[in-house]
């Protein structure tokens, strides 16, 4: 199915995040699994559209799940990995879920009122961003909020998960880089951010780019 049109790199991501999935919702980058990690994120989003039909892609195991279903969205989480959305159907058995990658979305034109993607499409390489961007676009309506959250940096690379055995594939961008390519997709940027919460080296070096867009 979707899986065969991903790079060999993207299908080695997707096996470690099947490896990696019921541990991930104990422990995530050796801390505890915050369910509200995100939680100032949403509720600009939420400022932005306070009700709606919500598509989160790359669900993972449903950490934003909970956050949109109490506030009365209607949501609907995607990913490609049927681990990430076992655990997502343990955390929130309520939540409507499917099995889908982010560049074959199984939704007609503008069914969405807003879009959630946070911490996906930096796993889409640098030749195929584009196709993922439209992808979403396609399927959210003119005018709907989007908030994605991406690693920042200049290149593209296997990185080995800090608890070893298992590697997944980044993109990085700069900040101005990322914004031209969110215009070129169908995107208007309304603001952006560098996000420092996960920064400890040497032992995580996480910075995250953080961007609200509209769907133009």
């Amino acid at each position: 199915m979707q899986g065969s049109r991903l790079s060999p790199e993207e299908l080695t991501t997707l096996a470690s995040y099947e490896r990696l999935a019921e541990t991930r919702s104990k422990v995530i980058n050796g801390t505890p699994f915050n369910r509200e990690f995100w939680r100032p994120e949403f509720e600009r989003f939420s400022r932005l559209l306070p009700s709606g039909r919500i598509l989160d892609i790359g669900c993972g195991n449903g950490r934003e799940a909970l956050l949109f279903r109490n506030a009365g969205y209607q949501y609907t989480g995607v990913d490609l990995s049927a681990g990430m959305l076992t655990e997502a159907r343990k955390l929130d058995p309520g939540a409507t879920l499917a099995r889908a990658s982010m560049y074959e979305l199984p939704f007609p034109d503008h069914s969405f009122d807003g879009v959630w993607n946070c911490c996906t499409i930096f796993h889409a390489p640098k030749s195929r961003v584009g196709m993922a961007l439209k992808e979403m676009v396609r399927v959210a309506k003119p005018g709907a909020p989007v908030f994605l959250a991406i690693k920042e940096g200049v290149d593209e690379q296997m990185v080995e998960d800090f608890r070893g055995g298992n590697e997944r594939f980044f993109s990085f961008y700069d900040r101005e880089t990322f914004r031209t390519i969110l215009i070129k997709n169908g995107l208007q940027m309304t603001a952006s951010s560098r996000d420092l919460r996960e920064y400890n080296p040497p032992k995580c070096t996480n910075v995250y780019l953080l961007y609200f867009a509209q769907v133009l």
